[in-house]
């Protein structure tokens, strides 16, 4: 699709009246961008199983299993808390600026997880140590449940205890969680995992000092404009218990070039400030074009040591790209490498 379409319909829906409810029903009914397919959780489950590997090479993993954990920016498939509660971790908070969570959501996205994690072949079945109850099987009455029994993931049938693997009566071992109630009443079934979910989070923010482990955001902060930012650092500082670390994996490309590819990856580089946020960012799509630099400097600021600081630098052909854009003089401070740069991936630690 055209970027400047895309950007102009950004633009409009934000302007009338019921505009964000009709984007996201478009989503939802038309274009079909938020269901939880099987490539997108899968993508968000590599991600989380990234994060699981650069805590254990820093010698941390304890503090998520262990600890309380906060998903800053969950969005609509909360992915990478189910894959969490799955490997042990009993505390999740997840967070968006808005609510977009709704229980069809959350169904859907057990129910796509399930498939995926269950499956023999996928690479991290073995570091689970139960699975959330989800909806019944295709053509059985079947029910997932959170429990691992010699090695294999129990099944049990509504309306009795014990495994449909070996018919055995284990009583109060576990309470069942129909898949129906995952949509009727999602909150509920979120709780029963110890995940809570709050959109909008600026009043409930400062009530978690010092209370949590481990903070996550994935693909989130390259959308938050500088001072708000500077709040959330200050915020997700303030949250994290001393020595509590935060992770996040941020693209620093233009995303606009995925779908159209008129336009190179660095297109964002032309434009002025007041000509990005008057003509292109809009309420409903809006992006900050942070460079690594910038976020490594508000992380300090806020108080964060940096024990990983991973850029993805631009290869030969990327920066024969860049050399084709006309950079605006805004970007002038940055260096050739700088703004060639393709994704940047951190850990921060309180200290």
């Amino acid at each position: 699709m055209n970027w400047r379409r895309k950007i102009t319909a950004f633009k409009v829906l934000s302007s009338v009246p019921g505009g964000t409810l009709l984007y996201r029903f478009a989503q939802e009914h038309l274009t079909k961008s938020l269901d939880p397919i099987p490539e997108r959780v899968k993508q968000k489950l590599r991600v989380g199983g990234m994060y699981v590997e650069a805590l254990a090479k820093q010698g941390k993993a304890d503090l998520l299993f262990n600890g309380t954990h906060l998903d800053f920016g969950t969005g609509w498939h909360p992915t990478i808390p189910l894959l969490f509660y799955s490997m042990g971790v009993n505390r999740q908070y997840l967070f968006d600026l808005v609510p977009v969570l709704n229980g069809k959501m959350v169904e859907k996205t057990v129910e796509t997880f399930l498939g995926i994690v269950t499956e023999p072949s996928w690479p991290k079945r073995s570091e689970l140590k139960r699975l959330p109850p989800g909806p019944a099987l295709p053509g059985t009455n079947t029910l997932y449940i959170g429990e691992r029994q010699d090695g294999r993931m129990v099944m049990v049938c509504p309306g009795r205890q014990g495994s449909e693997e070996d018919g055995s009566e284990r009583s109060g071992d576990y309470e069942f969680i129909p898949g129906k109630d995952i949509s009727r009443d999602w909150r509920k079934y979120l709780d029963r995992l110890g995940i809570s979910y709050h959109a909008p989070y600026s009043e409930f923010f400062p009530s978690l000092s010092g209370q949590i482990d481990v903070v996550t955001s994935t693909q989130v902060l390259l959308h938050i404009p500088r001072e708000p930012m500077r709040w959330c650092f200050g915020q997700i500082y303030n949250s994290l218990k001393p020595g509590g670390l935060f992770l996040a994996t941020i693209h620093l490309r233009d995303l606009y070039a995925d779908a159209d590819k008129s336009i190179s990856d660095y297109n964002h580089l032309r434009y002025s400030v007041d000509e990005w946020e008057n003509r292109i960012n809009s309420p409903l799509m809006s992006y900050n074009r942070f460079k690594a630099r910038d976020y490594r400097e508000l992380l300090e600021e806020a108080g964060f040591e940096l024990p990983l600081f991973e850029v993805e630098q631009g290869t030969e052909m990327h920066l024969k790209q860049l050399d084709q854009v006309p950079i605006d003089p805004y970007f002038k401070r940055y260096s050739r490498e700088e703004l060639a740069a393709r994704h940047l991936f951190f850990i921060a630690q309180k200290k």
